[in-house]
């Protein structure tokens, strides 16, 4: 994100959690659905521009991967209720740039 950043004023908000999802065509068109479907967009409602915003089931996952990465920065989390999945823990991630 901070590379795009550099180079364009479009601005990103993604919202990332893991669950199954549903591969389907609607109207001719590949789709996918299912709860995690739902609870990312709701996720990625909550995140501000150029912010990653994941649930706790995430964080777990891939937080050991994310200690490997200098200059992120992941937030303490906190509580939120989220329209159709309910009370979920949310974390913020943050690119911290290093000064040269």
């Amino acid at each position: 994100m901070a590379a795009l950043a550099d180079h364009t004023d479009l601005q990103t908000k993604i919202g990332l959690t893991v669950g199954a999802v549903a591969h389907l065509t609607v109207l001719g068109v590949p789709d996918v659905a299912g709860s995690a479907v739902d609870r990312c967009a709701r996720l990625q409602g909550l995140a501000k521009p150029n912010e990653i915003v994941i649930d706790q089931p995430f964080a777990e996952s891939a937080k050991t991967h994310l200690n490997d990465f200098d200059g992120i920065v992941l937030s303490k989390g906190t509580l939120n209720v989220l329209r159709g999945v309910g009370k979920v823990r949310v974390y913020r991630l943050r690119l911290v740039r290093k000064r040269a």
